[in-house]
């Protein structure tokens, strides 16, 4: 049975329903309005208590001041028609407890639900409620159109793989400001021999101690000379004087007479002394080697640094680059995934973690394009028995309910929505539990 809707329905003591049977032969949305409180929202919960199984069957299914409540349905899809009835009563314990009978023609089916469960795809899906679920929750349920793919591993693999490209481009970005930070010196490669030139002024200094002290020596020498000279014309006064020191005097003077030439004759004979050697300069030049050899050490050292960040850099740049490849690896599984998906309706696609449509969220779209793919999605997840609820019809404008109309027309759906005192044509109207009337 495919295609199938609803063409007839008896709902008797459910909820806050007393009794109310409709006949929705043709129907494209069969509205079910009045006000709150009179058994619009019950109507829809008797339609999928009986189908859905026990997980469908309301806490306290039995209309107040009643023993037993019942629904029967008469779906149609086709040539082929089955009847649902589905009946709760309570025991003498108090409990509540329930049957189940599909028919097909003539007889009764024995396994009615599994029939049933056949029909049955995602009839609580409500395209409004759909529009009203956050991004990430329409996107959760628009997941199971894309069979085998694993979303949450392939988002989990790609929130690792981003983070870990984000720290490896921050390290590399990093190392590359630190190397362009560096600024190496200009300057000559090689350094100046400082040893050598220290060395040539510790000779210097060797060199300069050996004349002052000979310097020294010439003057001690002139000054004995000056000495000896006095030393003579004194003795020479008292030889005159004193004759009888003659011969001692005369011995002395020889002996003052013989180192008078021995030191004049040196004296004489002596070269001349060369000029000091200049330390100054030489002092000069060890600091301009000194300074020198700072700028080829400092300039070593920062080309050595920034060769370092250099190649830190690439590395990073290069693993960034593996791990760009990498994600785009995962985004093209992806849109593989979603391409080879067969999504409700044209211009429905996937985001990270929401829908899309027509390339942009799909929480951007008219509440008119939003309806068409909420049904469209409605209509997919319950591709045999046709039918989907609103429940929340009310929020609608005027522009949305005719979307929704024609949407249920164009994709052969039967939708039922609940409404509060709508006055459109053909709204059935809920009051007290039972119908009160047909607007129009």
């Amino acid at each position: 049975m495919d295609n199938a809707k609803i063409v007839g329905l008896s709902v008797d003591n459910i909820k806050r329903v007393k009794a109310v049977q409709l006949s929705p032969d043709s129907a494209a949305v069969v509205e079910i309005t009045g006000e709150n409180a009179q058994g619009k929202s019950s109507i829809l919960d008797a339609i999928w208590a009986a189908i859905g199984g026990k997980k469908a069957e309301p806490d306290d299914p039995i209309h107040d001041g009643a023993n037993e409540a019942q629904v029967t349905l008469k779906i149609r899809g086709g040539a082929e028609t089955i009847s649902v009835k589905k009946r709760f009563w309570r025991t003498e314990s108090g409990e509540t407890t329930s049957s189940l009978v599909v028919t097909a023609g003539m007889g009764k089916l024995a396994a009615g639900q599994t029939v049933l469960n056949a029909l049955i795809g995602e009839l609580a899906f409500e395209p409004v409620a759909f529009m009203e679920m956050r991004p990430e929750e329409q996107f959760e349920t628009l997941k199971r159109f894309v069979p085998n793919f694993d979303f949450e591993a392939n988002q989990a693999e790609y929130d690792r793989k981003f983070a870990r490209r984000t720290d490896v481009n921050r390290d590399a970005k990093s190392a590359r400001a630190r190397a362009d930070g560096i600024q190496v010196p200009d300057g000559q490669a090689g350094a100046v021999d400082e040893a050598a030139l220290v060395k040539e002024l510790e000779d210097a200094g060797v060199k300069n101690a050996a004349l002052a002290r000979e310097q020294h020596e010439r003057k001690s020498r002139e000054e004995a000379l000056d000495r000896l000279s006095t030393l003579e014309r004194d003795l020479k006064a008292e030889r005159a004087s004193v004759e009888k020191r003659l011969a001692q005097i005369d011995k002395d003077l020889g002996k003052c007479s013989a180192s008078i030439e021995s030191l004049a004759k040196e004296i004489a004979e002596a070269p001349e002394l060369p000029a000091p050697v200049d330390t100054a300069a030489l002092r000069s030049r060890i600091e301009a080697a000194r300074s020198h050899n700072m700028v080829v050490r400092a300039r070593t050292v920062a080309l050595e640094t920034k060769s370092k960040f250099q190649a830190e850099a690439a590395q990073h740049e290069a693993l960034s680059a593996t791990l760009t490849a990498e994600l785009d690896a995962l985004e093209k599984a992806r849109t593989e995934a979603i391409t080879r998906a067969e999504l409700p309706i044209a211009g429905l696609g996937f985001g990270k973690d929401h829908v899309t449509y027509k390339g942009h969220p799909l929480g951007s779209a008219s509440q008119a394009e939003r309806i068409q793919v909420a049904v469209a999605i409605a209509a997919a997840l319950n591709p045999r028995l046709r039918i989907m609820f609103v429940r929340e019809a009310s929020l609608l404008d005027k522009k949305s309910w005719a979307a929704l109309c024609r949407m249920a027309r164009e994709m052969d759906v039967q939708v039922f929505a609940e409404t509060v005192s709508s006055d459109r044509p053909g709204a059935v109207v809920i009051e007290d539990g039972m119908v009160k009337g047909v607007n129009g």
